[in-house]
């Protein structure tokens, strides 16, 4: 190279160095390396870098159950980090890339705007432990701490303390001082506890569909929702609701609707309706967070039967708000650990319910309820109380000769529905399959209340009184009478036909009971009970045949005759042709005669037919001496004779023991207790030596 006066220096490359010959305002010198990184990141390009991932590592990483959460939110620096939940499994275009992402997965920000993240990988957080399942289990200070600190714990202690629930505080406060495993795992062992309670809330509890709590503070008593403005108004017919949680546009079943008020998030009154109907379903609004609804007790709805369900079906059976104990989970519960009364006979084992649902106690008398659900005077009739019924079941309701005369058909609420009852008299009713009907109310004849029955079924079947009868799986230690099992017969008029007296005898000796009585029947005459087709209309096979008859003899003055007749003219001797007939058709048979119960005619006084006093006929002699014939005739045949007289009714009380159907012959309740009473206790002296 030619000398031009400048020499040149090779200089060796440096991995790094100490200082740096710099040139600064024409002077040369040395600058250390720590002065030159302060310069750097003081101003320039690198400085502003520096910046900007300062300020998107100065904020929080992100956790979103979705892209679609996650892609709603407007970075607040580019850089700032985020995570998606491995529970969203499906994909979309990376909004920068172009390219087809996971949704779950770490993103970062590539801009501050809405939805301006594009998909780093599908680790994180979210590849070790559900945010959406763990996040969830806490609230309080553990919500926003855990964002910035969870990665310093040791994941198996993060999930330990995650499974057992453990306090919210402790956890966030090891996870806040950087704590490492050792840490977290001392302040869950504090918490130990808690595992017992989420194994009883996972084992032994569910959680009641019912969204209405009775203990909320916001419950009204005395109140309803007013429909206009979503304010408490004060009636004593009502009850209101406190706020209850709604998810928007989701429909709720309600068992009565009544004045209804919608409100938002922030407990902002949206909208309201009074649908002044039954059960049915309502719709929360777009917008609703709350609803609250008016509880109307005159229909008989309170705090202890309401009840919100989310859906379209009614809640049967219904549920309290909170937890429901399942049975099968839970052991070791002693009895004093139940509260009196606390097990039903719904409850038990040993205990069936009668097939039949007519609870005469509860019936109101003298009183009828057509299709219309109107209660209406009426003294011939008795009417029933809410019978509760199961959607397509048919059910069969009869007495002793007659039906139900009317029936009235009801929703959940007891809202009448006036299209499914009948006012035609009728055997049976089917409950609609649609479930719409969940009770009836049945009208029958007040004169056949003591056997009238409505039962499931298309047929009725013997008579059961309402309530709970003994498993007859069930052994009892008393001896059972050897009357059990008895093929029994009871054979007569009107008063065998009603029914009233036979229950009771047959249920308390186990009798396997049929009733043969046939209305206006005599003992004598053409038709009576001393022809062959009366007689022959019971089977053979009986064991005990129960004869009751007399009473439309001495009503329609039939002469007693000679007491060793054979004129089935006359009740005598149409009474000695039923006993020979009787005794040959059923010759091992035990046939007891009932004597004829005293009786009036109060009627007869003003008909017409000639009869000057209710108690003495045209022939001049009360029931009194059909019963003393009816005694001879035990003599006779040798039949034992129960005395009817000794029932303790005559002219002064005759009508506390018979019903008021225009004559005193029919006994009624009472009248057929005192005449159970004296029949059981003729049958205690006559039972067999031998069971049946």
């Amino acid at each position: 190279m030619p000398d031009n006066g400048v020499r040149t220096i090779d200089l060796t490359n440096l991995a790094s160095a100490e200082d740096l010959l710099v040139h600064q305002g024409g002077t040369l010198g040395v600058l250390p390396r720590e002065t030159l990184a302060l310069l750097l990141a003081a101003s320039g390009a690198l400085a502003d870098r520096l910046a900007e991932l300062d300020r998107a590592t100065s904020y929080a990483s992100i956790l979103r159950p979705s892209w679609t959460a996650l892609a709603s939110l407007a970075p607040e620096a580019i850089g700032q980090q985020a995570e998606v939940s491995p529970e969203d499994t499906g994909s979309h275009t990376d909004p920068q890339t172009s390219e087809t992402v996971n949704n779950a997965g770490r993103y970062t920000a590539f801009g501050t705007s809405a939805g301006q993240w594009t998909w780093v990988d599908g680790g994180g957080l979210g590849s070790k432990l559900s945010i959406s399942n763990y996040l969830g289990e806490f609230s309080g200070p553990f919500a926003s701490t855990v964002r910035f600190n969870i990665g310093a714990a040791g994941q198996a202690a993060m999930e330990a303390a995650l499974a057992d629930k453990a306090d919210a505080d402790a956890v966030a406060a090891a996870l806040e001082d950087k704590a490492d495993a050792t840490a977290v795992t001392a302040a869950l062992a504090e918490k130990a506890e808690v595992t017992a309670v989420d194994r009883l809330s996972r084992n032994a509890l569910e959680v009641s569909p019912n969204l209405f709590d009775a203990q909320d503070p916001d419950f009204a008593e005395g109140y309803f929702i007013n429909s206009s403005d979503g304010e408490l108004q004060a009636s004593a017919d009502y009850d209101a609701t406190g706020f209850i949680p709604v998810t928007a546009g989701q429909v709720y079943y309600l068992p009565v609707r009544r004045w209804i008020a919608w409100y938002d998030a922030a407990y902002n009154f949206i909208s309201g309706s009074n649908p002044s109907s039954g059960a049915g379903t309502v719709t929360a609004p777009s917008t609703a967070a709350f609803g609250r609804f008016s509880i109307p007790n005159a229909v008989g709805f309170t705090a202890a039967n309401f009840y919100v369900v989310q859906g379209t079906t009614p809640l049967f059976p219904y549920q309290a708000y909170g937890y429901v104990v399942v049975g099968d989970r839970v052991t070791g519960i002693g009895t004093d650990a139940l509260k009196n009364d606390a097990v039903t006979p719904a409850k038990t084992s040993f205990l069936v319910p009668s097939r039949n649902l007519f609870d005469k106690a509860a019936a109101t008398l003298d009183t009828f309820m057509g299709a219309n659900g109107v209660a209406t005077s009426g003294s011939t009739y008795a009417l029933s109380d809410y019978i509760e019924v199961e959607p397509g079941e048919t059910y069969h309701g009869f007495g002793t000769t007659l039906g139900m005369r009317f029936v009235a058909a009801f929703d959940e609420s007891q809202t009448v529905l006036p299209e499914y009852g009948s006012n035609s008299a009728v055997t049976t009713i089917t409950a609609p399959e649609s479930g719409v009907v969940r009770y009836y109310r049945v009208t029958c004849f007040k004169s056949q209340i003591n056997q009238f029955q409505f039962e499931v079924g298309t047929e009725g079947t013997d008579y059961q009184d309402y309530g709970y009868l003994l498993d007859p799986a069930i052994r009892v230690t008393a001896e059972p009478s050897t009357w059990a099992g008895a093929v029994t017969y009871s054979f007569g008029d009107s008063i065998t036909a009603q029914g009233a007296w036979q229950p009771a005898v047959a249920a308390h000796f186990g009798l396997d009971h049929t009733a043969y009585g046939v209305g206006g029947r005599r003992v004598s005459g053409a038709s009576g009970m001393c022809q062959d087709a009366a007689i022959e209309a019971m089977p053979t096979g009986a064991d005990l045949i129960l004869v009751l008859g007399g009473t439309n003899d001495w009503a329609g003055s039939v002469a007693l005759g000679a007491v060793d007749s054979s004129d089935t003219a006359t009740f005598n001797g149409a009474y000695n042709v039923m006993c020979q007939k009787l005794t040959t058709r059923f010759p091992a048979a035990r046939i007891v005669l009932l004597t004829t119960p005293y009786g009036e005619l109060p009627g007869r006084l003003t008909d017409g037919s000639g009869w000057t006093s209710a108690s003495v006929n045209l022939q001049g002699v009360t029931t009194r001496e059909y019963a003393e014939a009816v005694r001879e005739m035990g003599k006779r045949w040798g039949m034992p004779v129960v005395d009817l007289s000794q029932c303790g009714w005559n002219t002064v009380n005759l009508d506390d023991f018979m019903v008021d159907d225009g004559g005193d012959l029919h006994p009624n309740a009472a009248g057929g207790a005192r005449m159970a009473a004296i029949i059981r206790g003729v049958l205690r002296g006559l039972e067999p030596l031998e069971p049946f």
